[in-house]
Parts: C-alpha cells; sequence; structure tokens
C-alpha cells in the first residue's frame, strides 16, 4: 500500500505519491572508500580550532589533489549478466557535475519558499575543526524537530557554505505545508507585522542557542526566489578545475574539507527529493570498479566501438585474460 505525501507549496501544484523506502539488503557489501579519503579524514583530526585566526589545512588539501588526480581520466565500470557499462567518472567536484545540477535544480524551481534561516557556531567551543562539521548537522536535527513541532509539515534546502577560514555554517530555505504558515510568514513582510517576526526570531535564536549554536540570522523570501542561481553560487565555490583548467586554491580548501568530512555541499527534504527525482527503474548493474580511459579507448579502437561519454560492451566480447585492467577487480 502506497504512502500519500500532503501537498507541497508550489505554484504547479503535484500530488506526489511514493511507497515507503526499502529496507537494504544487510547482506549487501559495502562499496570500500578510496585510502585518499581516509587519508585527508586523519589530517584533518590533527586540526586544531578553539577560535584561532588561522588553521593549516594544507595537508587535507594535498590528499584530496591526490584523489582527484586518481580519478581524471577515470571510467566506472559497472556489470550485469548481458553486458558491461563504462561511464566517465564525475565527482561533485567537477564542472561537469554543476551542469547535472542545473537540470535537477529546475525542477524545484517553483516551490513557495517562506523563510531563509542561517546557523553558524561558536568556534571556541570546539577543540578541533572536524568536531565542527560533525556538530553542526547535528544542531540544524535538533531545529528541525522544533520547526516541525511548531508548525507542521515542512520542506528544506539546506547548504553548507564553509568560510575563508575553513569553518562550516549553513543556509537554510523553509517552505511549509500548511497555507496558514505560509500566510502567516509572508505577512511579516509588512511593516506592522514586525513582532511577529521579531518573536519568531528570539524563539529561533533560544533554540539554536540551547543546543549549543552560536549566532542566527532571519529573512523572509520577498517574492519568487532564484533557486538555481541560489545553489550554483555556493557549487561554483566548490569545484576545483573550471573548463579553462584554471584551478582556485580556495576552491580546493573548500572541496578538501567536504571531502574530508563526508558532508554534501547540500541537501534537501525527503519530499523535495521525490518532487525533483521521481522514482526511476533500477538497472541490473553491479560496481566493480574504476578502469583508466586510455585502456578503454584502445579497447574501442580494436573492436570497433563508439567512444564517448559512456560505453556498452556485450557480455560475447568480455575476456577478462586479454583486458585485465576493463574486466577484473576493482581499480580503486
Amino acid at each position: 500500500m502506497q504512502e500519500l505525501y500532503p501537498l507541497i507549496p508550489c505554484k504547479s501544484n503535484r500530488i506526489i505519491q511514493r511507497t515507503k523506502p526499502k529496507i537494504p539488503d544487510l547482506e549487501e557489501p559495502k562499496r570500500k572508500r578510496s585510502q585518499y579519503y581516509y587519508l585527508a579524514r586523519e589530517e584533518l583530526f590533527q586540526v586544531g580550532d578553539l577560535g584561532q585566526e588561522s588553521m593549516d589545512v594544507s595537508k587535507v588539501v594535498m590528499h584530496f589533489q591526490h584523489w582527484l588526480d586518481h580519478y581524471h581520466n577515470q571510467f566506472v565500470h559497472l556489470t550485469s549478466p548481458e553486458r558491461d557499462l563504462f561511464l566517465r567518472s564525475i565527482n561533485r567536484f567537477a564542472i561537469e557535475y554543476k551542469r547535472s545540477l542545473k537540470s535537477r535544480m529546475r525542477k524545484m524551481r517553483d516551490i513557495q519558499w517562506a523563510i531563509k534561516l542561517e546557523i553558524t557556531l561558536d568556534p571556541k567551543q570546539f577543540l578541533g575543526l572536524y568536531d565542527e562539521y560533525v556538530f553542526l548537522p547535528k544542531l540544524w536535527n535538533n531545529v528541525l524537530r522544533w520547526l516541525k513541532r511548531t508548525y507542521g509539515a515542512l520542506e528544506f534546502l539546506r547548504i553548507m557554505e564553509i568560510t575563508k577560514k575553513g569553518r562550516p555554517h549553513l543556509h537554510i530555505l523553509v517552505a511549509f505545508h500548511d497555507p496558514k504558515w505560509q500566510k502567516y510568514f509572508r505577512s511579516m513582510r509588512r511593516r506592522d507585522k514586525e513582532r511577529r517576526f521579531q518573536a519568531f526570531y528570539g524563539e529561533f535564536k533560544d533554540v539554536v542557542a540551547r543546543n549549543g549554536g552560536g549566532h542566527v540570522w532571519v529573512r523572509t523570501i520577498n517574492g519568487s526566489l532564484k533557486l538555481v542561481n541560489y545553489v550554483l553560487k555556493y557549487v561554483n565555490k566548490s569545484i576545483t578545475v573550471y573548463e579553462d583548467n584554471q584551478i582556485s586554491y580556495q576552491n580546493l580548501v573548500y572541496g578538501a574539507l567536504l571531502f574530508a568530512t563526508n558532508r554534501r555541499l547540500f541537501a534537501v527534504s525527503r519530499g523535495l527529493r521525490v518532487f525533483g527525482e521521481p522514482d526511476k527503474k533500477k538497472q541490473d548493474y553491479a560496481y566493480v570498479g574504476c578502469v583508466p580511459v586510455s585502456e578503454l579507448r584502445s579497447f574501442c579502437q580494436e573492436h570497433e566501438i563508439p567512444f564517448g561519454f559512456s560505453v556498452s560492451v556485450p557480455s560475447e566480447l568480455i575476456d577478462p585474460y586479454a583486458y585485465p585492467l576493463l574486466f577484473r577487480g576493482d581499480m580503486t
């Protein structure tokens, strides 16, 4: 039996249906993380904070760069009983990721956001920089519970921004399901409703403070928000190599800290995930590993297979003995 989601506040109203999430297969082996991730994380463990003016994350950046170099010009290898599939490896710090993200964000551009929140931490309360990245999502979860308890069902888009000093803070957009609360926050823009705004701001500030947070900032959303531009403004800060092969060291730091802490730049509520990305038919492919582009190109030339962004190889052409780098093991 399907679980029906309530109406999400959107200009083009849609009812979203989705079955309850499946319980993952406990016997399914976990994918291995790169050795560079563990090395970067270990280095980040050593970076102290306590509010100091500058922190040295150069070794974290070094391992991140090694990871980028390792996966440069690589193809992801997927296999099924009928054929093998090779897809060009794209990570979330590449310019190609930005292009694919644009199309997904456009699907959510009509969401009627009610309010924008910002949450920071007091770095003097944290012994190490890594602790702040672990604590901040937990703080948001406590704030989210308060919002739902007070205002009912809602949707959110949460972005983790990193300051030039390397510390994280959150930007959150919130949309409420109940039209009453949508109107309530919209009315705060009027001067005669300033008391409503101050009451919300004071309570929000108290909730954040009780849960170990620092400074907060609140703004009601005036009119429509250009969501694509809003998100990409922060995504640009984590793109490490641009189309002209220029590298920004500050962007490398941004990406390295997201990489070492295993944190995503942004996250959306479950309802928006369904809204933006409806269920896709499951492909019966298993992950094998990554292979060098040079080996795959040579294979395609020899067998007269078109070489491009993706390559599909029928099972009758698969020979793990002649092409061990393509069809054997995990090359990561």
